[in-house]
């Protein structure tokens, strides 16, 4: 069922792995004290205005922020996308970006992923696959070309279908 705060599932337990360069630099905050807290702020945050709000602070102090501390903002934001629709992770693998989804309250919400996904990777001409799994999983692999931004990708998959999930 939805969380009062309209999430499926909390936040903070999706797990996002979409970059390699998913840190905070000591070149960038050298007190440790401080890069644990931001870390932590990072992986609680509830709202994408938080998110904002954190990148701000950072930038305001400690000047522009480094690309590997983007890609770990982008992930707790599409950690936010992922959590509104029920997705447990969006993990870089070997074959391809797998994305997974716990079990649902019918079978209603796998097929109509499923559907979705169908009509949105190939509009875009982007080759998947879904993963043999157990009953409790769905699994899509999703294969990217180097070229493509997989976090608007997949975040705009996931605005797409929390969309047509509140149409039906």
């Amino acid at each position: 069922g939805n969380l009062k705060s309209g999430f499926l599932i909390l936040p903070e337990d999706v797990e996002i792995e979409l970059y390699p360069n998913r840190f905070i630099p000591e070149s960038y905050i050298s007190v440790e004290s401080v890069r644990m807290s931001i870390y932590k702020n990072l992986f609680t945050v509830s709202s994408e205005k938080d998110l904002d709000n954190i990148l701000c602070g950072l930038v305001d102090r400690f000047g522009g922020a480094p690309s590997s501390l983007i890609n770990l903002i982008n992930e707790s934001r599409l950690r936010l996308h992922a959590a509104r629709v029920g997705v447990n992770s969006v993990l870089r693998r070997g074959c391809g970006v797998v994305c997974s989804v716990g079990s649902r309250d019918h079978v209603f919400y796998a097929s109509s992923l499923i559907a979705y996904a169908e009509r949105f990777f190939e509009g875009k001409k982007i080759v998947y696959h879904v993963l043999p799994s157990d009953l409790s999983n769905l699994s899509l692999c999703v294969h990217f070309t180097e070229k493509l931004d997989i976090y608007s990708i997949f975040s705009h998959f996931f605005d797409k279908f929390s969309a047509l999930q509140k149409n039906n």
